[in-house]
């Protein structure tokens, strides 16, 4: 069975967060949300608390398919200064894939030192379309 892990820190877009739990539980995907705030309870970007299913510190990565990083200001941010989270991402970028909720967090991820491989370009490239597209849409 899939094991998908969901980062939840403070200020996390719920719709984001909540929404890939929902929908892969009920496809039968084992979805662990996982706080790296050190609490188990997590309050999203419009102040809603959610109840982590684990601690960052308590969790073993070792064979999950998938990492998932919901969007939101300031959680994106967040997310970002969490070091051992940072570790894990570029670990796991060697050896799988990372899942993205929103082009904001996309652009935001390439600023980080990891994302800047050869290996994400076709993500940079849809990212830059999609801006590209929304100023010609605003002109």
């Amino acid at each position: 069975m899939k094991q998908i892990a969901v980062f939840l820190a403070e200020g996390f877009e719920e719709i984001e967060g909540l929404t890939v739990t929902d929908l892969l539980r009920r496809a039968g995907v084992t979805v662990t949300n996982v706080s790296v705030t050190g609490e188990k309870t997590v309050h999203g970007s419009h102040g809603i608390g959610v109840e982590a299913d684990a601690l960052f510190e308590e969790m073993e990565f070792e064979g999950m398919d998938m990492l998932v990083l919901p969007g939101g200001m300031p959680g994106t941010k967040h997310l970002k200064e969490h070091r051992d989270l940072c570790a894990l991402l570029k670990d796991f970028m060697q050896k799988s894939v990372i899942w993205q909720q929103s082009v904001q967090r996309l652009l935001y991820l390439e600023n980080w030192d990891f994302w800047k491989e050869e290996k994400h370009a076709v993500i940079r490239a849809w990212s830059q379309d999609f801006l590209t597209q929304r100023q010609m849409k605003s002109r």
